[in-house]
């Protein structure tokens, strides 16, 4: 069987921060090659209240999207 190499990027809102760590682990797991946004990780653990707060910073003084 050919080697197939593949990398997942999740990507999607904010506010399922939490859900894509875990399927980026899942996929890991699966020893496929995943990532995600890295200023997602530290909206774990946060209300949706702070999830906004810390998006309109990212967005208005570190242009998130650019730097990934």
């Amino acid at each position: 069987m050919a080697e197939c190499n593949l990398d997942i990027t999740i990507y999607g809102s904010i506010q399922f921060a939490e859900e894509q760590i875990g399927i980026v682990e899942e996929l890991k797991k699966l020893g496929l090659e995943a990532y995600m946004a890295s200023f997602a990780a530290p909206m774990t653990g946060k209300t949706n209240e702070e999830k906004e707060k810390m998006k309109l910073h990212q967005k208005n003084n570190i242009d998130a999207i650019r730097n990934y």
